[in-house]
C-alpha cells in the first residue's frame, strides 16, 4: 500500500507540473511581439503620434524660436502640392503638405517681420503676432504639370478651432517656389521632416517649449 501511495503522489505531482508548464506557455503566446519595420515611422512618441508613415528623409528641429531658419534642397523632376492639412494634437500642431510627381521638394522656413508676396513684394495680411514663411522649392509651374496631377489651388487654410495658428495664407508659385505664410500667436520652435509614399513635408509646432 505504501508503495502504491508513493506512485500515486508522483503521478499527481507530474500532472500538476505539466499543467503549470502548459499554462505558462499559453500566457507567453498571448504577449504582443514588437516588430521593427526599419524605414517606417510607426512608433508613437509622447508628442508625436504615428500618423505619418513611410520612408523618412530625416528630421530637422529648431529647438528655440530664436533659431528661425531651416533649409533643405530638393531634387529635379515634377513636383506639385496636392493637399495641405492642419491638425491639432495633444502636445503639438501638425502641418502637412502632400505632393505628387517624380521630383523632390526642398524647403526654406523662417520667421519674417511681415508677409510679402513673391515677385511684387506687396504686403499680405496674415492674422497672428508671428509670421512663419514656408517656401517649398522645386515646384513645377502649373502649365507644365501632367494632366494626371490635380494640384492644390486654395488661397488659404482654415486653422483648427482653438489653435495657436491664427491664419494660414497661400501666396503663389514664382520661379519654382511656392510660398505660404502661417500666422501664430507667438514665435515657436518647430520640427520638419519629409516622408515618402506619398511624398509629404510635415511640420510639427510644439504647444510648449
Amino acid at each position: 500500500m505504501h508503495q502504491r501511495s508513493q506512485s500515486t503522489s508522483r503521478s499527481s505531482l507530474f500532472v500538476i507540473v505539466l499543467a503549470a508548464l502548459l499554462a505558462f506557455a499559453a500566457c507567453s503566446e498571448e504577449q504582443p511581439v514588437a516588430t521593427d519595420r526599419g524605414d517606417t515611422d510607426t512608433t508613437a512618441q509622447p508628442d508625436q503620434p504615428a500618423t505619418e508613415t513611410g520612408p523618412s528623409d530625416g528630421t530637422q528641429t529648431l529647438d528655440t524660436p530664436t533659431a528661425t531658419s531651416a533649409q533643405r534642397d530638393g531634387q529635379a523632376g515634377v513636383v506639385a502640392v496636392t493637399d495641405v492639412r492642419v491638425a491639432t494634437h495633444e502636445n503639438f500642431t501638425r502641418i502637412v503638405f502632400e505632393l505628387a510627381g517624380d521630383g523632390v521638394a526642398g524647403w526654406d522656413l523662417r520667421y519674417v517681420d511681415s508677409a510679402r508676396s513673391q515677385g511684387s513684394g506687396y504686403e499680405i495680411e496674415v492674422a497672428g503676432d508671428a509670421v512663419l514663411a514656408i517656401a517649398l522649392h522645386n515646384i513645377t509651374l502649373p502649365p507644365e504639370l501632367p494632366d494626371d496631377i490635380d494640384r492644390w489651388q486654395e488661397d488659404s487654410v482654415t486653422p483648427p478651432p482653438d489653435s495657436m495658428i491664427r491664419g494660414f495664407v497661400h501666396d503663389t508659385i514664382f520661379e519654382g517656389t511656392q510660398l505660404f505664410f502661417v500666422g501664430l500667436d507667438e514665435q515657436r520652435a518647430f520640427r520638419i521632416d519629409r516622408f515618402s509614399d506619398p511624398q509629404r513635408i510635415v511640420i510639427d509646432i510644439p504647444h510648449e517649449g
